[in-house]
């Protein structure tokens, strides 16, 4: 079935087969390769600051190092002065204070018991009886220079009540003693168990004391090796901002690349359909072997001088040539005309490509004309020879 000469002309415009132009492998933008790069130069400068930090942190950190050494100095100096302190209260608790506290201790178990309570109330009935003994003399001297008889009732009632008080005051005292016998030993036992219980705490507190020593100076010495260690991280940082840098540097190349591989990829496969879209239309058009030219699916509109279209067929350039590779694979050589030196001469076509209707018709009229001059030649030469052989 035959291709009309619109719907031909008309998919070569839409797909644009005429101006297909050679696809180049893409190249990485320079602004974006410039800003990899400076990415890069990035990370190397901060790599470059960080060893700078880096370098004048070794020189505090050597002040410091000195400064932690007499630190530590100090304290293992306390340690060891504490740890001996510990141990001399140890030794003297041993050697001078067990002793005694062991005595005391003896002498508080027996202090305020039953028997030293009867002999502290006996010590202070014999005290009282010594005073009323004492107070009855007296009295009986000063009754006797008064004229009293001792043997009279009312010497004898006076003596009777001495007695009664002098038995109550008895008891009384004796009490009191027992008590305060009871209280003294309970106090004694309490003051030497505090006493005994101290020294303990003071050794111990002591070797607490050391001990926080020890702890301070294993601290102090341990600030070098942050020190070191936070140096060590540093410097880490440094490299690992470096290598980032990089990485991205090599993912904005990598990204940029793989981008213009994708576009170029699509741009040659999109070639390729039009291509084979082309090629599918130039062989509908070839392939089909004649055109509709039925007068009766014509409208005429106008003559042609067929004189004119040989003047003009005469001046059409006709080279040989072939047709570029992007536009199709066909690279033989041809011999033919251009369609816009087509239009130009006979005013048909769009300038892209020539319809073989037009190419006929131009090669038929410009055959009639050639034909109408060889047949006015023809007339003129039979002519000359008729005349000829008259005048002969």
């Amino acid at each position: 079935m035959g291709l009309s000469f619109k719907g031909f002309t008309q998919g070569l415009q839409n797909l644009n087969i005429l101006n297909l132009k050679e696809i180049k492998e893409p190249q990485p933008p320079a602004g974006l390769e410039q800003a990899a790069a400076e990415s890069a130069t990035t990370g190397r400068e901060a790599l470059a600051f960080q060893k700078q930090v880096y370098e004048e942190g070794k020189t505090r950190n050597a002040e410091l190092d000195a400064l932690t050494k007499e630190v530590v100095a100090s304290y293992l100096k306390t340690q060891e002065k504490q740890s001996g302190q510990a141990d001399d209260y140890i030794n003297y608790m041993k050697t001078t204070f067990r002793p005694i506290e062991q005595a005391l201790a003896k002498d508080a178990m027996t202090a305020g018991s039953p028997e030293e309570q009867e002999a502290a109330a006996a010590k202070d009935r014999a005290a009282v009886a010594s005073s009323y003994e004492s107070a009855r003399g007296t009295a009986g001297r000063d009754l006797a220079r008064m004229g009293v008889n001792p043997n009279s009732g009312r010497f004898g009632d006076f003596m009777s009540k001495t007695h009664n008080a002098q038995a109550a005051d008895e008891a009384g005292s004796m009490n009191l003693a027992r008590d305060r016998e009871k209280t003294t030993g309970r106090a004694f036992r309490m003051g030497v168990a505090g006493l005994g219980a101290g020294l303990p705490g003071a050794a111990s507190n002591a070797a607490q004391v050391g001990m926080q020593a020890g702890a301070g100076a294993v601290g102090a010495g341990s600030v070098t090796a942050n020190n070191a260690r936070a140096d060590a991280q540093l410097l880490n940082t440094g490299y690992a901002m470096d290598l980032g840098a990089l990485n991205q540097s090599g993912g904005l190349y990598s990204n940029i690349y793989q981008g213009g591989i994708n576009t170029w990829a699509n741009k040659l496969s999109e070639q390729r359909q039009q291509k084979q879209q082309r090629s599918d239309i130039l062989q509908d058009w070839i392939g089909s072997g004649f055109a509709m030219s039925s007068r009766k699916a014509k409208v005429k509109r106008g003559e042609v001088k067929d004189a004119e279209i040989l003047e003009e067929v005469k001046k059409l350039p006709v080279d040989r040539w072939r047709y570029k590779k992007a536009v199709t694979d066909d690279q033989s050589t041809h011999i033919g005309t251009y369609a816009e030196d087509f239009k130009e001469r006979f005013g048909v076509g769009d300038g892209k490509v020539i319809h073989y209707i037009d190419a006929i018709g131009v090669n038929l009229a410009a055959v009639k004309g050639l034909a109408k001059q060889v047949d006015r030649l023809q007339s003129r030469v039979s002519m000359i020879a008729k005349e000829g052989i008259r005048h002969g």
